[in-house]
């Protein structure tokens, strides 16, 4: 008699919106650390002053925080 117990079609919906929403931190922090043009031409003046000044402590567990929250939805 097996018995197994399968994840039902919610857990799989809500894993997948996690990682939609993942990619999405991941590509708001590769446009902002690459400065990518598109990303930056809509940007204000004061804006742009903020990004370019931000200390690299803060870069750093930006980038940590969406790469590690990726994986994570990606491995559930």
């Amino acid at each position: 008699m097996s018995n197994t117990n399968k994840p039902n079609a919610v857990f799989w919906i809500i894993g997948v919106i996690a990682t939609l929403w993942n990619l999405m931190g991941v590509a708001n922090y590769l446009g902002q650390a690459f400065k990518v043009d598109a990303i930056m031409s809509g940007m204000t003046e004061d804006q742009m002053v903020l990004i370019n000044n931000l200390p690299a402590w803060m870069t750093a567990l930006f980038a940590l925080a969406v790469f590690s929250g990726l994986i994570g939805s990606i491995a559930l």
